[in-house]
């Protein structure tokens, strides 16, 4: 299964990060491939995110449902294709590192059905840049929002 875990420093304190992580609608926009998103409730929603994944380019829907929600540190959720054989699951949390923040990124998916393995195999380099940039974008608007 195709998984990435990517950490920052953001130069915010603690609670200026988790102020912005904890709203998903703060952050969501700045996933790669972002089109749009639904909120169903506090805790569900459904993403609509376009992969380009080699070759191959498709929008892709998953319902995202947040399983943890730990105030000042972490935010947990599952996804699970609407469109597609795909699932998933990922996290932000952050930690105090001085007067700074350790912002650690984490997201897993995995391709079902017939195909699936070989859409892993494709997955799996593609993920490091796209924590990579989320992460980026993440930290450059909380460390905007400070100045």
């Amino acid at each position: 299964m195709p998984d990435i875990t990517h950490v920052e420093t953001v130069k915010a304190p603690v609670e200026a990060t988790w102020d912005f992580c904890k709203d998903m609608n703060n952050w969501v926009q700045y996933l790669k491939g972002y089109e749009k998103h639904e909120e169903k409730n506090e805790t569900d929603s459904t993403w609509w995110i376009k992969g380009d994944v080699g070759i191959m380019a498709k929008t892709v829907s998953f319902d995202v449902h947040i399983e943890e929600w730990i105030d000042n540190d972490k935010v947990s959720f599952t996804m699970k294709g609407v469109s597609e054989n795909m699932s998933g699951k990922g996290s932000l949390q952050v930690a105090a590192d001085g007067d700074n923040t350790k912002l650690t990124f984490y997201l897993e998916i995995k391709a079902g059905g017939l195909i699936g393995p070989m859409v892993n195999a494709v997955l799996s380099p593609v993920l490091k840049p796209i924590a990579t940039d989320f992460a980026g974008k993440l930290v450059a608007r909380v460390e905007e929002m400070q100045s």
